[in-house]
């Protein structure tokens, strides 16, 4: 039997818990805002053609659409955005929607979606439709086509 490897400092360090150690954010590469843009769009399309699909369950359909906008929101706020905040966050949302000058409301679907998604009662009745709307809206807005790159 191979003896063990030895425990990596910052596991070994009692004022480091939970996933801190794995997540060490200040050691991660930082991309160029123009890269992590490019990888948000080409993220936001990529769920954005799993949500239209029609090859997913409704839940995984909605499940993409929220992911779709919320990456749609992320390319709005740009670099305003800090690496390592916390996600998804309502306050985005709110603040893309205030931006772009969407009509009072627009966001309402995507809001219950994120404070609900593991409600079992929610998810039972979720249709898809009105999230997909969002999602349409907020891509559209941010310069997104429906199934295109939108690069700028």
């Amino acid at each position: 039997m191979k003896p063990a490897a030895p425990m990596p400092a910052s596991h070994a360090d009692p004022g480091r818990s939970g996933l801190q150690p794995l997540l060490d954010l200040d050691a991660a590469p930082r991309p160029e805002p123009w890269e992590l843009d490019k990888r948000r769009r080409a993220l936001s399309n990529n769920y954005m053609q799993d949500a239209s699909s029609g090859h997913l369950s409704r839940l995984s359909q909605a499940d993409a659409a929220f992911d779709a906008g919320y990456l749609a929101v992320l390319v709005v706020l740009g670099p305003k955005v800090p690496i390592g905040h916390p996600h998804p966050d309502p306050l985005l949302i709110q603040s893309a929607a205030a931006k772009l000058n969407l009509p009072g409301g627009a966001s309402d679907e995507a809001l219950a979606f994120l404070s609900r998604q593991y409600d079992v009662d929610y998810r039972q009745s979720l249709e898809p439709t009105a999230l997909l709307s969002w999602t349409r809206l907020i891509r559209a807005a941010a310069g997104l086509t429906e199934m295109g790159a939108g690069t700028p």
